[in-house]
């Protein structure tokens, strides 16, 4: 018995990748450049941080959104006017999957955004002296936290075992 083949339809529906990748993915500016939120059209500013400088995106006022449509539109336009317009460079090649949205379908990726983002933000805001006068301060209890912290027994699919609170400075993230 023969069976005819007949022609399988797949798609892509999310792509989740590094902020350093989605940004040539996408055929945009760096998250860290001018218009380098992969989410909207705000512009940013530059400012001092430590030693440096680092792109913020502070809240003012209406932003418009990125869509699928709108960014194409703009990479037409990049293309035209051989400039970048608000951070797009031009089409990129995803652009052409079928039921691909090109901003919907990048996900915020998890090590980098909430461990290395969110997590250590939020971990600096409670174990730092520095906020030892606000009611979320909880930095007088670091030994019982480093104690809880280092008695987790990680899977053996881990490849790092927790370290203490004081060294959270060094801490790392992997995906395994």
């Amino acid at each position: 018995m023969i069976r005819e083949l007949t022609k399988a339809e797949f798609f892509l529906q999310y792509f989740p990748c590094d902020a350093v990748a989605r940004c040539l993915l996408q055929n945009f500016h760096q998250y860290n450049g001018s218009f380098g939120c992969g989410t909207c059209f705000h512009e940013g500013e530059t400012v001092e941080k430590g030693m440096g400088f680092t792109r913020v995106y502070p809240v003012r006022g209406v932003v418009e959104c990125r869509t699928a449509q709108n960014t194409l539109e703009r990479a037409v336009d990049a293309v035209r006017l051989n400039r970048v317009i608000q951070g797009v460079k031009g089409p990129t090649i995803l652009s052409l999957l079928p039921k691909f949205d090109l901003i919907d379908g990048f996900v915020p990726e998890y090590m980098h955004s909430v461990i290395l983002g969110v997590v250590r933000r939020f971990a600096k805001l409670w174990l730092d002296s520095e906020n030892h006068e606000k009611p979320f301060y909880i930095g007088k209890f670091t030994s019982t936290l480093s104690n809880l912290l280092q008695a987790i027994k990680p899977c053996s699919e881990g490849d790092r075992l927790p370290c203490c609170i004081s060294q959270r400075k060094f801490w790392k993230a992997t995906v395994a």
